[in-house]
């Protein structure tokens, strides 16, 4: 079911000006929907996550974001190549909602319509 709730949300979210959402690779768990918000929405996340959770719908952080943004790591012997512009990415345009093993087409027009709405 989780792989049905996942085509169906490529499906709807597959050519949208405002999200762009992740690729499958091989087999993914889709455990969750994440996506990148982009055009009328990009660096807007936070106004996009409180407007989400006004209407009843969680989210979550896709992984950390930048993790270099951490205090932890000055306590971390660590080295970085080239840039971080992608963990950047994440961290300001990114997030997931949660999948389920059961259908949820309904609650995914929900997310659909509310996210077009902002």
């Amino acid at each position: 079911q989780r792989r049905n709730n996942a085509e169906y949300f490529q499906k709807i979210f597959l050519n949208t000006d405002y999200v762009s959402i992740q690729k499958e690779n091989q087999y993914s768990s889709w455990f969750g929907f994440s996506m990148i918000l982009k055009g009328k929405l990009k660096n807007k996340r936070d106004y996009v996550l409180s407007s989400l959770k006004e209407k009843g719908i969680e989210t979550r952080p896709i992984i950390s974001g930048n993790f270099l943004k951490y205090p932890v790591t000055k306590f971390m012997d660590y080295s970085i190549y080239g840039n971080t512009k992608n963990s950047e990415e994440i961290d300001r345009n990114g997030f997931f909602i949660g999948n389920n093993h059961i259908g949820l087409e309904k609650e995914l027009n929900y997310f659909k319509k509310t996210m077009k709405d902002l």
